[in-house]
């Protein structure tokens, strides 16, 4: 007799996206963190062997993942944060009439847009997002139970076909897909790639461009000034942080000219100081750097030289 374990398919975001870095405590690798510390194992003590939704070595990741959908005893699938691909990937499931285990992070269910009412209502299970020791503690054993009790109550089939009574299943077969389709769609891939990197081609170009007009601006100061501010932009230490960026580089630069400009122009002011003449300043002086830093890192610059010159 057999002990392979039955497999559990676990579809979920990967990254965090920008918009939901303050929601998840800035983690770049929130989901990944939520995989490891609380799905694995919740699939493992439920008595299935998990497979994590990345797919690495397949020579075609899009194949790799119809196929797993496909064999895959259960999919745990994560609606957190409505992530697109997590629900086409739900679909595909739900068309082949396979079990599934729904579940949904609790900020994601409680702030809107909400959870869609007709999957949020059958075999869900909300869980708390945070990693915090004690709350991963209480969380595994209520996920372990939802994932039991779905497979047992599934009986093999997607509870929303059996709600619903839909009896039109769909068939993986991999024998129809012809080369010209397959061609098509690496085509269709190459192109996506190509505009892609056309477009960070240009960014980088317009950053470039940028960084020369700024040097070229430097090079007007005296000799004195350049040279002390050089020595002082190689002991800045670039953060070791998945989420820091040559962008973020760029715009840390920025932010240091833009002080080394303000400085002695502040000086020459005469106060009481006022943060909108400041800028009215800077907008006729130096416009293309204004232009490139958020407003409220400006205004925090500003606040925080005249902190300095009254500290002095």
């Amino acid at each position: 007799m057999s002990d392979k374990k039955p497999t559990c398919f676990i579809i979920m975001p990967i990254s965090t996206p920008d918009v939901y870095y303050k929601r998840y405590k800035e983690d770049q690798k929130h989901f990944l963190h939520v995989l490891e510390c609380l799905f694995i194992p919740a699939v493992e003590k439920a008595g299935f062997t998990p497979i994590p939704p990345i797919a690495e070595g397949s020579e075609h990741i899009h194949a790799k993942i119809i196929e797993t959908l496909t064999e895959s005893d259960l999919v745990l699938c994560d609606m957190s944060i409505l992530n697109a691909n997590v629900f086409f990937e739900l679909g595909v499931r739900t068309a082949l009439d396979k079990p599934v285990a729904l579940i949904a992070d609790s900020d994601t269910v409680n702030v809107p847009p909400h959870i869609p009412f007709d999957v949020r209502n059958i075999n869900f299970h909300e869980y708390n997002p945070s990693l915090a020791a004690y709350d991963t503690k209480v969380e595994l054993p209520k996920l372990v139970e939802h994932i039991k009790n779905c497979a047992k109550t599934s009986d093999g089939r997607n509870t929303l076909w059996k709600y619903y009574g839909i009896t039109q299943t769909g068939i993986l077969n991999p024998e129809d897909a012809t080369i010209s389709n397959k061609l098509d769609l690496i085509l269709s891939e190459h192109e996506k790639l190509r505009a892609d990197f056309l477009k960070l081609e240009h960014q980088v170009t317009r950053d470039d461009s940028h960084i020369r007009r700024m040097s070229n601006k430097l090079r007007s100061t005296s000799e004195k000034n350049t040279q002390k501010y050089l020595e002082e932009l190689q002991t800045i230490e670039v953060k070791d942080s998945p989420a820091y960026t040559w962008r973020d580089e760029a715009l840390d630069f920025r932010r240091s000219v833009l002080r080394k400009i303000l400085k002695p122009d502040i000086s020459k002011m005469t106060p009481p100081y006022s943060i909108l003449e400041i800028k009215n300043h800077l907008a006729k002086s130096n416009p293309d750097l204004l232009e490139e830093i958020p407003m409220e890192l400006v205004d925090a610059d500003i606040k925080s030289i005249l902190s300095e010159m009254e500290s002095n």
